[in-house]
């Protein structure tokens, strides 16, 4: 019996082929089988765990070459929400990028917005990691599945992330308790979880970082584009 998750052709497969000869030792290591084995265990236990296998990687799309940006969630809540659950986080989001961003042009780009991603998956194509630490969960959970997936999270900052200097960290919440960087390598930014806003009907208390993030990008990586927050097609 092999003790090891085996990163074969169908685990690939969620994976950009950028982040295959490095992510592979992490995959295949005895900390993400023991998480396998828990989910498991949960799944035989009739425990709803959401996103599915196929889902449970997607941030890892993310060119690892042309990664800049890295978006650190307190929920998954990408990819396996329904769209009506996910629409008020992404509009809260894109409330914050016209406010802040586009500022005083916010009708004009209203305007122009004929498509939304609801999964935000444009912005990986821009070199944005949109992830959370827990990569899954279940109802009720998130605390047990946070701390579940800390020693992948580990394996993958130790042996990847620390070579990639200059990466700007977004934390959505408590930067303390979602914190996977080093200030000294990387940039770091905090704004609120999103679902406070939600819960408050009120705007995201963004403190103007999405602005800040692509002064970041200008000033350590300037051949490489800053981000454009919105999903906007010129048709």
């Amino acid at each position: 019996m092999i003790n090891k998750i085996e990163f074969n052709d169908e685990v690939k497969k969620q994976f950009h082929g950028s982040w295959h000869k490095k992510i592979e030792s992490i995959i295949e290591s005895p900390e993400v089988y023991n998480i396998f084995q828990f989910l498991k265990a949960e799944s035989k236990k009739g425990i709803k765990i959401f996103p599915g296998a196929g889902d449970l990687f997607r941030p890892f799309k993310t060119d690892l070459n042309d990664l800049k940006v890295i978006m650190v969630f307190k929920e998954p809540f990408l990819n396996f929400q329904s769209i009506i659950t996910i629409t008020p986080i992404v509009k809260k989001l894109q409330e914050a990028w016209l406010d802040d961003v586009y500022k005083g042009r916010e009708e004009e780009i209203k305007k122009e917005m004929y498509h939304t991603d609801v999964n935000l998956d444009y912005l990986r194509y821009q070199g944005v990691m949109v992830t959370s630490f827990n990569l899954n969960t279940s109802e009720g959970k998130y605390k047990e599945f946070y701390e579940l997936w800390l020693p992948f999270w580990k394996l993958v900052y130790d042996k990847i992330l620390t070579s990639e200097s200059g990466l700007i960290f977004i934390y959505f919440g408590n930067k303390s308790k979602l914190s996977m960087s080093n200030s000294n390598i990387h940039n770091e930014l905090e704004c609120e979880d999103i679902l406070d806003a939600i819960k408050e009907n009120r705007k995201l208390y963004h403190r103007g970082i999405f602005s800040e993030v692509n002064k970041l990008i200008k000033k350590n990586h300037p051949k490489k584009a800053e981000i454009e927050w919105l999903d906007i097609l010129p048709f």
